[in-house]
């Protein structure tokens, strides 16, 4: 089984844990907005204005007129997500670490749905365990997460790596979601193409 922890909006979600102040503030990092460079990271408030990946400082201020504008502190990120794993390899040493945080600014192909969250997410092989005690296996592992880091993550559960990133996607946080094994095509079958890393005009075609 693969077991797949995705902590959304990282870099917001790091910057509400070291002040508590910016807990009800919609966040917009890597800059002030009369600074000519793109957004490295905002919080899930911005991204319900409209923002996206790639877009200027000034065009997030345009959007998002109430944000609250930071610098990124990348270090201070990696450390956190250096935690995180730490916490990690008490349940599993094959951990693939995916800082999908802060993707290129002009991506060339659109960024699947699991991306545009800006999250850190971990997957980690569970190599033999039954299915059957998969679940409360990751279960106490989101548990230690959120108790030594303070971060809160989702987590999907499933045979395969992408189903499992699929599930932590579209479950909540501090919540796991699994997927039996046999029912993956099922659970796949009702999402949307902007899951899968196509590129622009294949998407195109798969919409046509």
């Amino acid at each position: 089984m693969i077991a797949c922890l995705s902590i959304p909006y990282f870099a917001a979600a790091v910057e509400r844990r070291a002040d508590s102040k910016l807990q009800q503030q919609p966040l917009a990092i890597g800059g002030q907005p009369w600074e000519a460079r793109p957004v490295y990271a905002f919080s899930q408030e911005v991204a319900h204005q409209g923002v996206e990946i790639g877009m200027s400082l000034r065009l997030v201020q345009v959007l998002s007129p109430a944000s609250h504008f930071m610098p990124a502190a990348e270090t201070y990120y990696s450390k956190v997500s250096g935690e995180v794993i730490d916490v990690l390899t008490d349940f599993s040493h094959l951990i693939e670490p995916q800082e999908l945080w802060h993707p290129i600014s002009k991506p060339r192909q659109p960024i699947p749905a699991h991306g545009r969250a800006l999250p850190a997410r971990y997957c980690l092989d569970l190599e033999g365990l039954p299915e059957q005690e998969a679940l409360p296996f990751v279960q106490t592992m989101g548990k230690a997460v959120r108790q030594e880091t303070k971060m809160d993550p989702a987590i999907g559960l499933a045979r395969q790596k992408f189903t499992a990133q699929v599930a932590a996607t579209i479950c909540q946080t501090s919540h796991a979601l699994p997927v039996k094994v046999g029912q993956e095509a099922e659970f796949l079958a009702s999402r949307t193409l902007t899951f899968l890393p196509l590129e622009k005009e294949m998407a195109r075609r798969l919409r046509l």
